[in-house]
């Protein structure tokens, strides 16, 4: 090996052993910087979207995206560009907490906090015109760590755009206008059951911060009023804004839980430029803002009990006095189906013709930031007893109680 070659060997080997080493102390001073930023609530946080586009479950093409914020409210006639499709979309946000709970030191004598942050979301949209698909998803961002990758995956579908002059922005690839947006749509929606167990009682607790992920829905027509059917457009983080409690079940009654949550309703106007022409197409999206935590309902119902302790298990106790504060987790795709039904009215075009819409939301055994299930006994179940909670394989997204002998 000549000593120009030896020498570019060395060059590479140096920039490697180099790059792996910086980038666990970028990572770790990242980190550091991020967890001393937070105690003064002006963290920020560096999210990277791995973004997939999917058609009838494969992998599929798109050429533009949209990508809008969802926190702030949106106004008539506002535009964002449509930018060419990316598979990496990086986003720095502000990490800010609404609430904080010391939870003692850890084995270096450092103080450990739990933090609720502040929800994030946004609208991913991606178009294809050449195959004329389009595909909307919601994601949510809890801004809790410096760095976080997600993973988007949009599901296309196949939709209509119609044609209109060469000529609406030449030099743009396309813009998304909003027409309507309402963000005072409410409605009671089922978010949890509720167990209980003979001499015990329950209570669901959702403190201030706290999440639910509860269904958003889009449709795409190529005229208004829209007239095609709603899809699935993803979960959505729903925060809790004030802390909030459920009644209690108690003896081995259950009920299901519904909270009254706010919606927000937007349509768009999209118009996509090219060297053959212009089209457009309308998109309706509805999704959960909220709930401010008032209005919590306990429908009582005789929800099917297992008859078999299953998955996760936790020891309550076995006598008067035992109190539990169990966390809900849950997992996504576990469905409470339909969680809500909503009804309000929109208006389409200059002249302001009006329209009614109705449609039904899932919400998930899904949750997040700390709700919990209040467990309490209040009296002896017979000799030798101890009270048992299990999940029933839900990953303690529905809590489960069961006396058994000791």
């Amino acid at each position: 090996m000549n000593k120009k070659l030896t020498a570019v060997v060395v060059l590479v080997l140096t920039i490697a052993i180099l790059l792996v080493t910086l980038v666990p102390i970028r990572t770790h001073f990242a980190r550091k910087s991020f967890k001393e930023a937070l105690a003064f609530n002006r963290a920020k946080a560096t999210i990277s979207l791995k973004i997939t586009p999917v058609f009838d479950g494969k992998p599929a093409r798109a050429d533009e995206m949209i990508i809008i914020n969802l926190d702030n409210p949106l106004k008539p006639s506002e535009k964002f560009n449509l930018s060419p499709f990316k598979k990496t979309l990086t986003l720095t946000i502000p990490a800010k907490w609404l609430d904080v709970k010391f939870e003692g030191f850890d084995k270096h004598g450092l103080p450990i906090y739990r933090y609720k942050f502040l929800v994030r979301k946004y609208e991913v949209t991606l178009i294809n015109v050449k195959d004329s698909l389009i595909g909307t998803k919601i994601v949510s961002i809890i801004p809790n760590k410096s760095l976080l990758t997600i993973p988007v995956e949009v599901e296309m579908r196949k939709t209509k755009f119609k044609k209109t002059k060469p000529a609406v922005r030449p030099f743009s690839k396309g813009y998304t206008e909003i027409e309507e947006y309402k963000n005072d749509i409410y409605g009671f929606t089922k978010i949890a059951t509720l167990h209980s167990a003979p001499k015990e009682r329950s209570q669901l607790v959702f403190p201030r911060g706290s999440i639910v992920y509860i269904q958003s829905k889009s449709r795409e027509d190529s005229v208004e009023p829209l007239t095609t059917n709603w899809s699935n457009a993803g979960p959505a983080a729903t925060q809790i804004t004030s802390y909030t409690t459920s009644g209690y079940e108690q003896d081995g009654s259950s009920s299901v839980i519904k909270m009254y949550a706010r919606y927000a309703y937007v349509r768009k106007k999209i118009v996509v430029s090219s060297s053959s022409g212009t089209v457009i197409t309308y998109e309706e999206l509805v999704f959960p803002l909220d709930s401010g935590g008032n209005g919590v309902q306990n429908y009582h119902t005789s929800l099917s009990e297992p008859s078999q302790m299953s998955g996760n298990k936790r020891l309550i106790g076995s006598g008067t006095g035992a109190q539990v504060n169990s966390d809900l987790k849950g997992v996504s795709g576990y469905y409470f189906t339909p969680a809500a039904t909503l009804s309000f009215g929109v208006n389409y075009g200059q002249n302001g013709e009006s329209a009614n819409i109705s449609l039904s939301l899932a919400a998930e055994a899904h949750y997040s930031q700390s709700p919990y299930v209040s467990i309490y006994i209040y009296g002896e179940n017979g000799k030798n007893n101890d009270l048992w909670a299990f999940d029933k394989g839900t990953n303690w997204g529905v809590i489960y109680f069961k006396w058994v002998k000791y």
